[in-house]
């Protein structure tokens, strides 16, 4: 009587692509099976930003800025029977390109005593919106006649599309406000 003995899967892919921050990144890990069993794949060490597909060894995710640097990736591959794991590197390169506004800021539904601030930016955006009286008569003489954007609204959630509401105004007093 001679039985059959199961060769562990392998994976076959020596490197990982590099991924860019706030960019959704996507590689798909290859396997093979000696005698042909279908594989799945799974994550045994890997950054919270990071899935895969168990059937076809997608990776995928979007880094944020505090994921940029290396991590290390292990993944494991199993035909039902055995299964083995190899370990990466994955570089997440700081994105260095500032963002643009495709649309505003612009204000909206304003009234008396508030103010909503919009816009649209090319990539997912945190930030801060300033912002202050306009009436020049009232700036300090420290700031050499420039505005002093004395309050402000922090952005906390990336994202592309922003809307920020400026509330607490005093009616009838001309406010400026800019985004950062």
């Amino acid at each position: 009587y001679i039985s059959s003995i199961n060769d562990v899967p392998s994976i076959t892919s020596t490197e990982l692509a590099d991924a860019l921050q706030d960019i959704a990144y996507s590689f798909t890990v290859t396997a093979e099976d000696a005698e042909g069993d279908d594989i799945t794949f799974g994550l045994a060490v890997a950054p919270e930003w990071l899935s895969i597909d168990v059937a076809t060894g997608q990776l995928s995710g979007v880094p944020a800025i505090s994921d940029t640097g290396n991590a290390e990736v292990v993944i494991r591959v199993s035909d039902g029977e055995d299964s083995s794991s190899t370990v990466f590197g994955l570089d997440v390169i700081k994105d260095t390109v500032a963002p643009e506004f495709i649309s505003g800021p612009s204000d909206q539904g304003v009234t008396d005593t508030q103010i909503t601030v919009v816009f649209s930016s090319n990539e997912a955006v945190t930030g801060v919106v300033r912002y202050g009286i306009a009436d020049q008569q009232n700036v300090p003489p420290s700031t050499n006649g420039t505005l002093a954007l004395t309050d402000s609204v922090v952005i906390g959630t990336p994202d592309t599309e922003q809307s920020v509401d400026i509330t607490g105004l005093t009616g009838s007093t001309t406010y400026e406000y800019q985004v950062e």
